[in-house]
Parts: C-alpha cells; sequence; structure tokens
C-alpha cells in the first residue's frame, strides 16, 4: 500500500501536467468515514493479537461453518509487513509456533523493506502481482484519481482472475500441517492478504457475509495505515491530490471483496470449483484442508 502511494507520487510528479489537463475541473468524491465500513465491530475482540511493530495482525479462525463446524484457532494468521519487527513482536511470533511465514508482496516491496528473518522459520516468497503489473496499476490510478473506489473493485476483479494460480500454491501449502501454525502477508494486509483470506474462508464453508465481515476488520487499522502516507503528502499535494483523495486505497471496504466473491462466481459458479478449475487446488488437497482446519467445536 504504501509502496503504491510512493509510486503513484512519483509517476504523477513526471506525468503531472498531462494529468493536471485531463482532470483539471473534476469534482473530488467524498467516501464515507473507514469506521462505517466495519460489518461486525464484534469479531475483532475474538481475533485480533496486538503486536508492536506488526500492523493487523489477527487469528484466521474462530468463525463457523455453514455445515455447523468452526474453523481452528491457532493454525494460520494474517497481518501487514514484518519488516520493523521489535524483540517483543519476535517473541510473540514465537510463542505463536510460527512455522512459515509467506509473503505475497512484490520483489520490490520485499527488497525496500524486507521482513525481519527469523531463525527456524521458513521464509517463502509469494508475490501476487509483479513490478511491472504494479506499474501499470500505478498509471491507472493516476488517471482516474477521483474514482479509486471503481479502481480498487476492478483490481480486486483481476486478483481472482489473473492471479488464481498464485492463490492457489498459497493453499495447497496451508492444507499440510507440517507448515502450520503458519502467517501470510503482504504491505497492510488487506487487499493480497484479504482476496486469499476470502478464498480460505470460502473453501472451508464460511458463508460471504462472514467473510465479507471478517474483511472489513482492516478498518480498524485505517488511522495506522493514514499515518504511513503522512510523510508523503507534500508530494501528493504537488500532483493535486490529498490523503482524503486516496482513502479508498487505504480502507478495506466491502464491495472490493464483495465484487471478487461475484466474480468468481461468475465465472465458475463457486469458491470450491473456482479452486479447482482456476487456482490448481486439487479436490484431495481441499479435502485435507477442510480436515485440518475444521473442527466440530470452537475451539
Amino acid at each position: 500500500m504504501r509502496h503504491l502511494v510512493r509510486a503513484l507520487v512519483t509517476f504523477g510528479v513526471v506525468g503531472g501536467v498531462l494529468a493536471y489537463h485531463r482532470l483539471r475541473g473534476r469534482t473530488r468524491q467524498a467516501f464515507p468515514p473507514p469506521e462505517a465500513l466495519i460489518r461486525d465491530p464484534s469479531l475483532r475482540a475474538e481475533r485480533e493479537i496486538p503486536f508492536e511493530r506488526v500492523p493487523n495482525f489477527r487469528d484466521f479462525g474462530g468463525y463457523p461453518t455453514q455445515d455447523g463446524r468452526y474453523v481452528r484457532r491457532g493454525l494460520l494468521y494474517r497481518s501487514g509487513a514484518l519488516n520493523d519487527l521489535s524483540e517483543r513482536d519476535i517473541a510473540k511470533l514465537r510463542e505463536l509456533g510460527i512455522k512459515l511465514i509467506c509473503d505475497l508482496r512484490t520483489d520490490l516491496e520485499a527488497s525496500e523493506l524486507p521482513d525481519v528473518p527469523l531463525e527456524g522459520i521458513e521464509y517463502w516468497h509469494l508475490p501476487v502481482i509483479q513490478q511491472e503489473e504494479s506499474a501499470v496499476k500505478v498509471r491507472t490510478f493516476l488517471f482516474d484519481r477521483y474514482r479509486l473506489d471503481q479502481v480498487m473493485i476492478e483490481t480486486y476483479r483481476t486478483f481472482v482472475r489473473e492471479k488464481a494460480h498464485v492463490f492457489g500454491k498459497a493453499i495447497a501449502r496451508f492444507a499440510d500441517p507440517a507448515n502450520l501454525p503458519a502467517l501470510f502477508h503482504c504491505s497492510a494486509g488487506k487487499d493480497r492478504t484479504g482476496v486469499l483470506a476470502a478464498l480460505l474462508l470460502g473453501a472451508l464453508g464460511v458463508s460471504d457475509e462472514l467473510i465479507i465481515a471478517d474483511y472489513t476488520l482492516s478498518n480498524f487499522h485505517y488511522a495506522a495505515f493514514r499515518k504511513s502516507v503522512e510523510p508523503q503528502a507534500h508530494r501528493l499535494r504537488a500532483v493535486r491530490l490529498s490523503i482524503d483523495d486516496i482513502q479508498p486505497l487505504l480502507v478495506s471496504d466491502p464491495s472490493y471483496i464483495e465484487a471478487a466473491l461475484k466474480a468468481i462466481r461468475e465465472e465458475c459458479g463457486s469458491i470450491e470449483a473456482y479452486l479447482v478449475q482456476k487456482a490448481g487446488v486439487s479436490p484431495e488437497t481441499l479435502a485435507q484442508l477442510r480436515e485440518v482446519f475444521l473442527s466440530p467445536s470452537p475451539s
């Protein structure tokens, strides 16, 4: 998320004159406050784990499924980047027994702000998008700066339409109990991480309502996301943008993940069919995933 804002500014300075003439006179869009996007605030307390320097860290489990079972806790976690761990943060990761960390960021993000190396914990870099794709995305953001919410919706559709194989690789590894407990993350832990979490929960039989509610919990961290881009506020102003203008980049709007779920069903009919047909996850792996992650009672 921060790298995208930085790249947006850099490209905007280069193309600023063209952007100015194209966008001059357009009305800035007003967005709802981030807290209004949170579907069920009560879900936060039972799964969020506080860290000193890791944003948006929470347990993946605890949700009921539509067939009466529950997603086990303590097996899978999600978060933002791990590039600034404190000693207490490191100790907490070890207390959780993390064996595998899956980093969904681009090569550039992972090299500029690398995760703190942790002895005895496997680090797996699995970029959802490549750097050249990120550059195309930045140009789209620049020229559609006053409809960024719609750009984000299309970004999520693109994730599920074009990156199924990446998500499938992650799901296959998480289905193997030898890799658990595991943690997956991107930059803020809301977009790429949010799509992977939605696919996993859907594969386990969690309802769309809960998937969407879980996704919106990242909005509790909006203040931190906004603070992370404040040092670039003066550069945003140089391309006639404010932090308020880029709010769609900083929030987890339910319409984003709803668009991804809709695209999956339009193309394949169900999340399970999508994972088998598009993501390359075998029925046997899906069965193993459910055996590992599902419990007859809350845990």
